[in-house]
């Protein structure tokens, strides 16, 4: 089997790279008093770091390549179709991408992914765009394909249980980074790329200075959409719409003081509405409201600034900029996590996928 090797500038150089030291509990798919804890630390040890995939000539999606991050504790039960509980085949996930889907799926025939962590069990969806998945449109728009009309070129959807109450205020989600990045950009784009993130996002953290970089907001408010149902809910492939506030599936539900509703009741007012509530909650570290164990939740990212193509980033007027470089042999991430003692350095994680591009390696 033929590999690649990580496209790296800090390989050889003397520097520390960091890497995960995991310290686990007993793997159980049932809550445990024992969390997986990841405590974050630097080694020279460089075998432990995650090595790249199989060659990108092997890869059933290429450019792209989807795995469980190593080291999260994730386990992945099977893969099915979003219609059917049975598992298509057992992935060697050394050698095979995770599903990716184009958004040109058929109703009910998306695969998805099953999954557990210690604390969470749930369900995976992910629809990438890319342009040779096009090639399946008829000569104009087609209706049916996903992201016809629409900006985005990523979306992710998680559906599932916490196996036991955690606070909302202790969940995250974002990036974190075994080691810096091989080159950044001038500081003048930085500074624009991190005001134009927390517009979207204002309470995330930043830290691009340490040895382990990391993006990181409240689980809560930087979901596009939230969902909180009883079990067995509506199937995964649905358009995601934020329930009204008052609705017993708003996760303003949660709140022992929910906020005034917003003026207007279109979506994006409502989706504003949970974000304000749930950023407040987030900066005052508030542990009394947390996710039911008896509920099922559902949260809907995307995004558009990241095009998989060519594994660029759009920052407006700061420009499109390469991330293959600039990631130093590193995967982008979807990902959340359970800060452990409100101890920042350390994270359980609640799920963790590696989205691979060909362009974080050389032959």
């Amino acid at each position: 089997m033929m590999h690649s090797v990580l496209r790296t500038n800090n390989w050889n150089t003397g520097e520390e790279p960091s890497t995960i030291d995991v310290a686990l509990g007993q793997d159980t798919n049932l809550p445990s008093s024992v969390d997986h804890v990841v405590r974050l630390k630097s080694t020279r040890d460089q075998t432990d770091i995650p090595r790249f995939p199989t060659h990108p000539s092997t890869w059933e999606y290429r450019p792209l390549f989807l795995r469980p991050s190593p080291n999260s504790s994730m386990k992945i039960r099977g893969v099915r179709n979003s219609s059917s509980t049975e598992y298509l085949k057992e992935y060697d996930l050394e050698h095979d991408s995770l599903p990716i889907n184009s958004g040109n799926e058929q109703e009910g025939k998306c695969l998805v992914i099953d999954f557990t962590t210690s604390s969470f069990q749930g369900t995976a969806l992910f629809r990438i765009k890319l342009q040779q998945n096009k090639s399946s449109e008829s000569d104009g728009p087609n209706q049916d394909y996903y992201f016809a009309g629409r900006k985005r070129t990523f979306q992710a959807v998680i559906k599932g249980k916490f196996l036991l109450p955690i606070p909302i205020s202790q969940c995250v989600t974002g990036q974190v980074f075994e080691r810096p990045p091989a080159k950044l950009p001038p500081k003048f784009i930085l500074h624009g790329a991190e005001s134009l993130f927390k517009k979207l996002a204002p309470q995330l953290a930043i830290d691009l200075d340490g040895k382990r970089p990391k993006f990181l907001s409240p689980l809560a408010s930087t979901a596009q959409t939230v969902v909180c149902d009883d079990a067995n809910s509506e199937g995964i492939e649905r358009d995601m719409r934020e329930p009204d506030q008052a609705d017993p599936k708003s996760l303003h539900q949660h709140l022992t003081k929910p906020c005034r509703p917003e003026k207007g009741t279109d979506t994006k007012a409502r989706i504003k509405a949970r974000k304000k509530a749930f950023d407040r909650n987030f900066a005052r570290k508030d542990m009394g409201p947390k996710f039911d164990p008896s509920k099922e939740y559902t949260f809907e990212f995307f995004q558009h600034l990241v095009h998989f193509d060519d594994f660029s980033v759009d920052l407006g007027m700061a420009g499109r900029h390469k991330l293959g470089g600039v990631l130093n042999g590193q995967p982008l991430k979807c990902t959340a996590a359970r800060y452990h003692k409100d101890d920042v350095d350390q994270l359980a994680f609640l799920w963790a996928f590696d989205i691979w591009h060909e362009s974080l390696c050389v032959d």
